[in-house]
């Protein structure tokens, strides 16, 4: 299996040829190479405490022991749970507005030294825990986040509206942990474009310390952008089965038909690989969906597949692809390549299930 190239390689190869756009084939080039995935744990189903509410959660590993659980739109709870069994430990936070409490958890993010941040929409701050996940301070944060991620020297890659996004075109932002934009990028400085499926929505992650990676959810196409928020390549997917378009899913029509796909996550392996994730219908979509809670209750992950796709940036190429039979919610952030799904049990219940995906060699 030939590994991804040196990340010297590739930032060499994006400055020798800067701001130019390129596509990708679609065809994988490692024929022998595959997308295998394996459920690690579940965290909820077994505790009253640890039960989440709906399938709209986030996960985090919190160091080498625990994950941590919040539901968007739960006030102010982080669930954290053992790594190895799954089971619930405690919670962590209240809903308020006081030191330690939260009204709208939207991520939490691990620094190397194992301090914390917890970005809180609800209030629009940012909370800073300790390593034993006390409560320190917290700061205004003047964004409101669609996505975001852990950048270099701490800082916050975010895809956001601030209150100067629409006049300037910019929804791309570096901001500091006191909570201050350092820069914006990510626009043409024209007015944005807000309606729906204008691709306002993007998926970001900082792949290493000199570049950061942007992609629209209707649009297979990856920017590429340098710290100081130049764009240094725009890649294409030329993949059929993922053509652009401007459904945002907002609209339901019932009979639904079968969704056009939608990028959900990005990730970075080790080896200077990145990886998308991407939800498609289930080859067997039932045109008999008729209700809106089909597509929106804990059924809707059956309806929807997740593929995965392994791409080389240097050399422009996929190397593998691998399709999981459910949706995949999203990255546990601060774990490489493990992602969480939500799923109903026949006891009516919620399981989170925690999932990692690895490139193998066939032979």
């Amino acid at each position: 299996m030939r590994r991804g190239s040196s990340m010297a390689g590739l930032i060499a190869l994006l400055v020798a040829s800067p701001a130019v756009s390129q596509a990708v084939a679609d065809s994988p080039a490692c024929d022998d190479c595959e997308v295998r995935f394996s459920r690690l744990t579940a965290l909820g189903a077994q505790d009253d405490d640890g039960i989440v509410s709906s399938i709209a959660v986030g996960v985090a590993a919190l160091g080498d022991s625990l994950f941590g659980v919040f539901e968007p739109s739960v006030p102010g709870r982080l669930k954290l749970h053992r790594r190895g069994d799954g089971s619930y430990l405690r919670t962590l936070g209240s809903s308020g507005q006081g030191p330690g409490e939260y009204t709208g958890i939207h991520r939490v993010l691990q620094h190397a030294d194992g301090s914390v941040t917890l970005i809180d929409s609800g209030n629009g701050r940012l909370n800073s825990l300790d390593d034993e996940l006390r409560f320190v301070d917290s700061t205004p944060f003047r964004v409101r986040p669609f996505r975001s991620a852990l950048a270099r020297d701490s800082v916050l890659f975010v895809n956001a509206m601030t209150p100067g996004s629409a006049p300037e075109g910019h929804l791309l932002h570096l901001v500091g942990l006191d909570g201050e934009i350092r820069i914006s990028f990510g626009g043409d400085g024209s007015p944005l474009d807000l309606r729906p499926g204008r691709h306002v929505l993007q998926r970001v992650i900082a792949a290493n310390d000199s570049l950061l990676v942007a992609a629209p959810q209707n649009e297979y196409r990856l920017d590429l952008y340098d710290y100081s928020g130049a764009l240094v390549r725009s890649i294409s997917r030329e993949a059929k089965w993922f053509e652009p378009h401007d459904d945002t899913g907002a609209r339901i029509r019932l009979p639904a038909p079968p969704p056009n796909p939608k990028i959900r996550e990005l990730a970075w392996d080790s080896e200077g690989r990145l990886w998308v994730v991407s939800w498609v219908p289930d080859p067997e979509w039932p045109e008999s969906v008729r209700e809106a809670s089909e597509l929106y209750g804990p059924n809707r992950n059956d309806h929807y597949d997740t593929v995965v796709e392994v791409l080389d940036l240097a050399e422009m190429k996929v190397i593998a692809r691998g399709r999981y039979d459910r949706a995949l919610q999203g990255h546990v952030s601060g774990a490489s390549l493990t992602f969480h799904e939500v799923v109903q049990l026949p006891t009516g219940f919620l399981e989170v299930g925690i999932v990692r995906a690895e490139l193998h060699e066939l032979n």
